[in-house]
């Protein structure tokens, strides 16, 4: 075989898994978003309650089925998002903070990270946890007191008065878990899939008390909820009354995968406790406390002392310490150098150097939420010198095959102070973390040569249909996205690469970037400052050669105004899309957000403006257009996108392919309210595709 031939072969095999993937992909969305229908609440909306510590989180709903149906005789004639066809009724279906607020303490089933996980009673704590909790007080009784104060006891005089037992979620994105769903290319997986096939769909949120609670998705039930040692000393503090501390949140930004650690298939949930900031102390954008007092300072008293009238019991014998592969194999996975001694009193000024907590990341296994020991925990990572953690961004997972066996890795963001350098880390799931573990940093140049490379904020991992690891893409606090490439030789390695850099700084609230199938290649979606691009995974010939003086030609979109006096915008490509596309953001101090899901051919967003106004676009994600209305006003609720079949071809046959076409909208949220924003129709084609359309490298 010659040398071209040999080539054209290997592209023809990585194209062939990439769409294999993409495929699965579609397929198992397909599978997420068929599960219990009718019974999954549709919105899972997170509010402040009357504290600036205390939240609520509602499972809210709202019927589309009478609107889709009217859609589909409306479509070809235009649909006015202002009529009253466009608005549905919005309710809750439970909230979580009152189904906790009529739960026992002692029914609870909270656990507390470290070297091992622990349940959160005083005498099941070691001496580590309990000096954390107390404060450094040499008096037992006070950390007694707090522990029965998280675990939700009201009625306790001198401890901080709340009006739910749920704290708040500041800008916590909430996580849904279905049960497994189908990955044929993965050895294991499918008799995994069916012993876990009746699991129930969970939903998990940390909230600025210091836990990360597991709920029962559709009847809210709390499963569980776990305190990470990273966050003792401040959950401690805001248990007992004086100043506030700082309220850093843990696993603002979930992820989950299933991973066959040791050969044993789990359900994972990645977590960081990211770097605290100014911002994320307790009182902005909340109640002072004395406020919060003089307003609410009754309701506390309402509540009865839950249980006896003594401090925190336990004597639950079945209920014992949790370490690595249950077993605590590893007491050294939690290592924090930086710990602030406990040796004298809170003085106030928000306990920011007694209290600020370390930044860490950790592992759960939550394979078995409704069993009497719903979660494991794999490892808990506190920042050391050695290895510089942020906690920021999502904390993902990557797979590489090592000799001939694949091995699994959490992708976590690390930033060196001297010098300034950032980068990702690959810390092993499967094992004990080593002492040293591998670092991949950022050049010290950026996209154009000669600016600086920014600090990591979120990555994001490109993976084929086996799971494994083809690329790791993150974007800095410059608005820069980078490519981490990782080819299969572990010993060739390669430089990340800066791909573009868009304009304005990024966000305050970094957001990772998209991967979505694709069509050809898979596409990478970010989004930063006033700028949304769309460009391809892997580099095409024409964008390899391309030098920081002549850059790739990408299409550029341009939003046409309409007369409409809220703004809205249709989106228009000048130039090919091959290369993917830009588009600048067209309201005076408009600044990208965050993402919603849509699916994989299409990307939403929001946006905000300088005055607090925010913005919610639906476009295509190939094409970067949008032939309907959008970039309408958002509200203060967070956007959901709906995707509702129109048209549904025959089943499929060999060699036949089919076209089911679907109705994709953008609903605005507000209050007891939803409104419809006009719909897109997306065609999705399924049935048997020949080689030749699996291995094409272009168009």
């Amino acid at each position: 075989m010659s040398g071209r031939a040999t080539t054209y072969v290997r592209r023809g095999a990585k194209a062939l898994m990439l769409a294999i993937s993409a495929a699965l992909a579609l397929a198992a969305w397909a599978c997420h978003a068929s599960s219990p229908a009718g019974h999954l609440p549709r919105h899972y909306r997170v509010e402040p309650a009357g504290y600036p510590w205390t939240g609520r989180l509602h499972a809210v709903t709202f019927r589309t089925a009478r609107l889709d149906q009217r859609l589909d005789e409306r479509l070809d004639g235009g649909f006015d998002a202002r009529s009253a066809d466009g608005h549905a009724s919005v309710w809750s279906r439970w909230e979580a903070g009152r189904l906790l607020d009529l739960r026992d303490p002692a029914s609870r089933r909270l656990y507390v990270g470290g070297t091992r996980m622990t349940p959160l009673h005083w005498n099941a704590l070691d001496d580590d946890a309990r000096n954390r909790l107390a404060g450094g007080e040499p008096v037992s009784d006070d950390g007694r007191r707090r522990v029965s104060w998280l675990r939700g006891r009201h009625g306790m005089p001198d401890m901080r008065p709340r009006d739910t037992r749920l704290g708040h979620a500041g800008d916590a994105r909430v996580q849904v878990v279905p049960p497994p769903i189908w990955q044929p290319l993965m050895p294991g997986h499918d008799a995994f899939r069916v012993a876990h096939a009746r699991r129930p769909h969970t939903v998990w949120l940390g909230t600025r008390t210091g836990f990360l609670h597991g709920f029962d998705a559709i009847t809210g039930h709390e499963l569980t909820a776990f305190l990470p040692r990273a966050l003792l000393a401040q959950a401690g503090a805001l248990a007992s009354f004086g100043d506030l501390p700082p309220m850093q949140v843990p696993c603002p930004r979930p992820d989950v995968i299933d991973a066959d650690l040791g050969g044993t298939w789990r359900t994972l949930l990645l977590c960081g406790v990211p770097v605290l900031d100014d911002s994320d102390r307790a009182g902005s954008g909340g109640l002072g406390e004395r406020a919060a007092r003089s307003r609410h300072g009754e309701r506390d008293a309402q509540y009865h002392a839950d249980g006896a009238d003594g401090l925190d019991e336990w004597s639950d014998a079945g209920d014992g310490e949790v370490g690595y592969g249950d077993a605590g194999a590893h007491q050294d996975a939690y290592r924090d150098p930086h710990q602030a001694p406990h040796d004298r009193p809170h003085t106030g000024g928000h306990a920011a150097s007694r209290h600020r907590p370390t930044p860490a990341i950790f592992a759960l296994d939550i394979t078995t939420p409704n069993a009497h020991r719903p979660l494991s925990l794999i490892w808990e990572l506190a920042a050391t010198d050695m290895l510089p953690l942020t906690g920021t961004g999502p904390l993902r997972a990557a797979a590489f095959i090592e000799q001939g066996v694949r091995r699994w890795y959490a992708v976590a963001v690390v930033a060196k102070t001297d010098p300034a350098q950032s980068g990702i880390a690959l810390v092993p799931l499967d094992a004990p973390p080593p002492s040293t573990v591998r670092q991949i940093l950022l050049p010290p140049h950026g996209c154009d040569g000669t600016r600086r490379a920014g600090r990591l904020l979120a990555v994001s991992v490109l993976a084929d249909a086996r799971a494994i690891a083809r690329s790791i893409h993150g974007i800095d606090d410059l608005g820069q996205l980078w490519r981490f490439p990782l080819p299969p030789d572990a010993s060739a390695k390669q430089p990340p690469a800066c791909v573009l850099k868009l304009r304005g700084a990024a966000s305050r609230r970094p957001e990772a970037p998209l991967i979505l199938p694709g069509v050809v290649v898979p596409l990478i979606a970010v989004g930063s400052g006033s700028e949304v691009a769309v460009v391809p995974a892997s580099p095409t010939a024409a964008a390899s050669a391309a030098s920081v003086h002549t850059p790739v030609p990408r299409a550029v979109i341009r939003a046409l105004r309409q007369t409409d006096a809220q703004g809205g915008v249709t989106l228009r490509a000048d130039g090919a899309t091959e290369h993917g596309w830009t588009f600048l953001l067209p309201h005076a101090g408009e600044r990208f957000e965050r993402w919603l899901p849509a699916g994989h051919a299409h990307v939403a967003f929001t946006t905000v403006s300088a005055d607090g106004g925010r913005r919610s676009y639906l476009v295509d994600a190939m094409r970067g257009i949008s032939p309907v209305v959008t970039g309408l006003p958002a509200g203060q609720g967070t956007p959901i996108v709906s995707i509702a079949p129109h048209l549904t071809d025959a089943a499929t046959a060999p060699g036949v392919q089919r076209r089911d076409i679907e109705t994709i909208a953008l609903w605005t949220v507000d209050g007891d309210s939803a409104r419809q924003q006009p719909p897109l129709q997306h065609v999705r084609k399924r049935g048997r595709l020949g080689w030749r359309e699996l291995t094409r490298s272009s168009p």
